[in-house]
């Protein structure tokens, strides 16, 4: 849609996405235990593992890019 419109978009992600369920001790949150996240953590689905599916949406964000879109992000800890 947006290049049969000439348009661009903002894409926001928040980086707890890019973490798989498996490795979310890694991530240290201010304020909160490690580990937590009020949204979670990319989950294995459809037969891919969360490190597929953390791979496919790093794909998908460099392809936006290179389209010409933004990537906005939320704060992370």
């Amino acid at each position: 849609m947006g290049k049969r419109s000439h348009a661009r978009f903002t894409f926001f992600l928040s980086g707890v996405y890019l973490i798989g369920e498996e490795r979310r001790a890694l991530y240290l949150p201010p304020q909160h235990d490690p580990g937590y996240s009020s949204i979670g953590y990319t989950q294995a689905s459809d037969g891919k593992s969360s490190r597929q599916i953390v791979r496919d949406i790093l794909e998908q964000l460099a392809a936006a890019h290179r389209d010409g879109h933004e990537i906005g992000t939320h704060f992370n800890g």
